[in-house]
């Protein structure tokens, strides 16, 4: 599997504008797009999150350690884990 970054992540958002999405774990809706310095997730119930590159890159690393879709494994890293998991996805399988 190809390595993930936090720079290709924002490239592919900023490139398809508003993503409607799910979390894979729940199947909750969500929409994200690319802002200056990050990512910015409406989630269901209308509120807003952000993560920074760099957070995003915490998960990334991660991520290319064990391939881990585990929401629960990155709560270290960032409370949005769902969300990024979910953009990961798609990233890697658009």
């Amino acid at each position: 599997m190809p390595l993930i970054t936090a720079e290709a992540i924002f490239r592919f958002v900023s490139e398809n504008g508003h993503i409607a999405m799910e979390t894979r774990a729940r199947g909750r809706l969500f929409t994200v797009h690319a802002i200056p310095g990050g990512l910015a997730f409406t989630i269901q119930n209308g509120n807003h999150r952000f993560e920074s590159l760099a957070a995003l890159q915490g998960v990334c690393d991660e991520f290319n350690l064990d391939n881990c879709d585990v929401q629960s494994d990155y709560r270290d890293i960032t409370w949005n884990a769902s969300y990024v998991l979910a953009v990961i996805d798609r990233c890697l399988n658009p």
